[in-house]
């Protein structure tokens, strides 16, 4: 990606980043499964679009002002060709994400224009995310795999792809919470989840849906990054039953 800052102590500080991603690498490969991480969105988008799946326009480039450059995308596979998880990653680079956030225009192209702009709040306490953000989505697993911490995996993938590829100074995902009772406290790991809209309908969904902004620094991550590499190479076997040994 075209947005890298690489210096010798960066790539230090990485590291984490890149074991915790080789980890996963071996994981897919003890479970024979193929995984590709691939430059843009078009892939992540080909699988959303083929299994009928609502595919946010962030990561459309018909609809924004995505590309190689600043995507990229994860897909997952088993040994049969079958779907197994996806995810996609794209960088944000701004004083004020907050303030993009709510105005909806980043998040899509400038010849875009929002059918329906979405006034997403966020409460004074939630720290204003600045710098370079990793910014992920989409985060699809097949039915038949549900229940396997797969979600874990492919959104750390995503943050060490972000880590990997710009130093990323915080990542951040939006989500809709689909279960019932009170959102989970770390809800995939990330550091903080706040509400900022009460209820977003989408075409795939049967009802509106509050959505949440979750986010974690670099530092977060980063030790959160080596703890599970030191998890995962003690304790782990090179399987997906690894997944249980990733801790916030």
């Amino acid at each position: 990606m075209s947005l890298s800052r690489d210096t010798r102590a960066e790539q230090e500080k990485a590291q984490s980043a890149q074991e915790l991603l080789d980890c996963f690498l071996r994981i897919c490969e003890g479970e024979n499964w193929r995984i590709e991480i691939v430059p843009g969105p078009r892939l992540w988008l080909d699988l959303m679009e083929s299994h009928g799946f609502w595919a946010n326009p962030c990561f459309n480039p018909d609809k924004s002002d995505v590309d190689e450059s600043n995507t990229m995308s994860i897909t997952i596979h088993d040994a049969d060709g079958k779907f197994v998880a996806t995810n996609v990653m794209r960088i944000f680079e701004t004083e004020n994400f907050n303030e993009i956030m709510a105005s909806g225009v980043v998040f899509h192209g400038l010849g875009c224009p929002l059918r329906r702009p979405i006034p997403l709040v966020l409460p004074r306490t939630h720290p204003n995310l600045s710098g370079l953000i990793g910014y992920s989505g989409g985060t699809v697993i097949s039915h038949s795999k549900r229940g396997l911490r797969l979600g874990l995996m492919t959104t750390r993938i995503v943050r060490c792809l972000a880590e990997i590829s710009v130093k990323a100074d915080w990542h951040s995902c939006h989500i809709l919470h689909n279960r019932p009772g009170e959102m989970a406290a770390n809800p995939y790991h990330f550091a903080r989840a706040d509400k900022c809209f009460p209820e977003l309908k989408l075409p795939d969904r049967q009802e509106p849906l509050p959505v949440w902004l979750l986010d974690i620094t670099r530092e977060e991550f980063l030790t959160q990054a080596a703890r599970n590499v030191s998890d995962l190479i003690e304790k782990g076997q090179q399987n997906v039953g690894d997944l249980a040994l990733l801790t916030p």
